[in-house]
């Protein structure tokens, strides 16, 4: 790497640091009010709080990261143009297409670092934050971190195997309810095809009781018996943004299983490609901005290129935004609402830069 892009590459972190500092800062001021209005009667010690606010960063951080690396890159390109360093790079047959390398080097490693934020950093963070909110307001916790094959116990003591809790449609899948004898043994099973919640009622399809007591089993067809409500509730009412605390492999493996039994997956299919998206957004939005602040004409003003390049960032977010909601209504496929805004504006980077290969 040259010198300059060493040069470059310095600037870039310290600002990066910098802005992210700033960023953190926000986020656990505005959060720490909404944790302090939720907690209000309930009794927790100081580290149990700023452990709850350390977990909200880490939940939230890759959200803000790529607005983070776009205003480190444009505050960094500002600086090399009021020194005249850029201009002087560029006199001496630098290239400005160049001066993307640094950028992206920096943004490759925050790519990085969202990805093992999403696979280590966002699953554990959920569980711990749920697991500790639920000590404090002392509650047990009864809302499964699984959505297929799961086992649990429910309030009657009963053995309880759900093939597939799909949250995002309100429904659950293959559901079995074993009674458990005084000796250990299994007496009787509920089972159900689905249990699907609309309008705060559950609708259960194909219910079968099988009393195992009887020689051959008794099986009866009918939907007389009471399963436990409140355990579905409990279930279902997970906030349908759970899901976006998976890993993107959990996401992945979920939309085969429900793919498998012939329901639709577009809306954890969005929140994969999302999660896909958000991260190479930081290397798109390092590409669309740089080269917009660096201009070599008489006529240049710093504060006009900037807002340009914001401008442009900000079109940016408005396409994707109107993409995803085109995506979340079924208009388009979950694959072009995510990565058609990034494919778009690569070209129109590529364009932008092309147009500043010289001074003026």
């Amino acid at each position: 790497m040259k010198l300059f892009h060493r040069y470059i590459l310095k600037y870039f972190i310290k600002n990066l640091l910098i802005v992210q500092l700033g960023v953190v800062t926000l986020s656990l001021i505005t959060s720490t009010m909404g944790e302090l209005r939720n907690l209000t009667n309930d009794d927790y010690t100081l580290f149990e709080f700023i452990q709850l606010q350390m977990c909200w960063v880490i939940i939230n951080n890759n959200i803000s990261m790529p607005i983070t690396t776009t205003i480190a890159s444009v505050m960094t390109i500002v600086q090399l143009m009021r020194s005249n360093e850029m201009l002087a790079y560029v006199s001496f047959g630098g290239r400005v297409s160049t001066v993307s390398i640094p950028l992206l080097s920096v943004g490759i490693v925050v790519v990085l670092f969202m990805l093992f934020i999403e696979y280590i950093g966002v699953p554990k963070a959920r569980i711990f934050r749920s697991e500790l909110i639920a000590e404090i307001k002392k509650y047990p916790v009864t809302i499964t971190n699984k959505y297929s094959n799961i086992w649990m116990m429910d309030s009657g003591n009963r053995l309880v195997h759900i093939g597939l809790m799909d949250v995002l449609n309100s429904s659950i899948q293959d559901v079995k309810f074993y009674n458990i004898g005084e000796k250990g043994q299994i007496e009787s099973y509920i089972s159900v095809n689905s249990i699907i919640k609309a309008n705060d009622e559950f609708v259960s399809k194909g219910v079968m009781f099988v009393d195992l007591t009887k020689t051959p089993p008794k099986v009866t067809q009918d939907g007389e018996y009471q399963l436990p409500v409140k355990l579905f509730k409990e279930l279902l009412e997970v906030n349908t943004e759970f899901p976006t605390s998976l890993t993107p492999t959990q996401i992945y493996n979920i939309i085969k299983i429900v793919r498998e039994r012939g329901m639709s997956a577009n809306g954890y299919a969005m929140i994969l490609y999302s999660k896909i998206a958000n991260m190479l957004s930081v290397l798109v939005l390092l590409l669309l901005t740089f080269p917009i602040v660096i201009n070599f004409s008489r006529n240049y003003s710093i504060a006009k290129n900037v807002a340009m390049a914001f401008s442009v960032g900000m079109l940016f977010w408005v396409v994707q935004a109107a993409m995803l909601s085109f995506g979340h209504r079924g208009a388009v496929s979950p694959l072009v609402a995510n990565f058609f805004p990034i494919i778009l504006f690569i070209i129109v980077s590529v364009v932008i830069i092309s147009g500043r290969k010289t001074v003026n």
